[in-house]
This record gives structure tokens, C-alpha cells and sequence, in this order.
């Protein structure tokens, strides 16, 4: 009831109310605005060390997935020579070289082109 009290004061007196809100809606807009333009320096400054840390990591987590196909490449190698006892043991080792050598990788790249993209698609709007 005293909802509905309130919304017909506001709805009476809307000459008087009205710019207040309206006033209010402003300040708000304005301060929200304020923040973002503050905040944007940054963000940019955000961006850019993310890019600069993954151009400069990618070729090192490349770099240490290929050591680990190498490593692993001539452990199967020697182990051949030997015997089976150990295929099971390097099938794993070389899945998990694939995987850190690999998708992290094309993971970490494929992030970072993308909001390279969404980042260029929001400076043009």
C-alpha cells in the first residue's frame, strides 16, 4: 500500500520530482563516464603487457614442448632397442608433451589473437 502511496506522490508531483531524477540520472551517467575515461589509460597499458607476455612466452612454451618430443622421442628410441617394457610409460610422456607442447600453446595464441580482434573491432566503433 504504501508502494503504491509513493508512486502516486511521485506521479502528482512529477513538475517538482522529475528534474530531480533527471538531474540525479546525469550526475550518475556522468560519473560513470568519468571512471571508464580514467580507467582506460589502463586498461590499454593492461593489454598491451598481456600481448607483450604472450608474444614473449609463446616461442618458450613452443620451445620447451619441442625439448619434451625430443627427450621423449629418444627415450622411445632407446627403448626400442631394449625391450616393450616401457611403452606404456612413454606413450604417456609423449601424450603429455603433446599436450604441453601443443594445445597450451595454440590456446595461448588463439586467446590472444582473439582480443587482438575484439580489441581492434571496439577502437573502430
Amino acid at each position: 500500500m504504501a508502494i503504491a502511496a509513493a508512486a502516486y506522490l511521485i506521479y502528482t508531483n512529477w513538475d517538482k520530482v522529475g528534474p530531480f531524477f533527471m538531474q540525479m540520472w546525469e550526475r550518475i551517467q556522468t560519473a560513470f563516464m568519468n571512471a571508464w575515461t580514467a580507467m582506460q589509460p589502463t586498461i590499454e597499458r593492461l593489454k598491451t603487457a598481456f600481448y607483450t607476455l604472450t608474444d614473449t612466452l609463446a616461442p618458450k612454451f613452443a620451445a620447451i614442448g619441442a625439448a619434451f618430443m625430443a627427450a621423449f622421442a629418444q627415450v622411445s628410441a632407446a627403448s626400442a632397442e631394449h625391450s616393450g617394457t616401457f611403452d606404456v610409460l612413454i606413450s604417456i610422456g609423449m601424450t603429455v608433451a603433446q599436450i604441453f607442447g601443443g594445445v597450451i600453446i595454440a590456446a595461448i595464441i588463439t586467446f590472444a589473437k582473439c582480443d587482438r580482434a575484439l580489441s581492434s573491432q571496439q577502437q573502430s566503433v
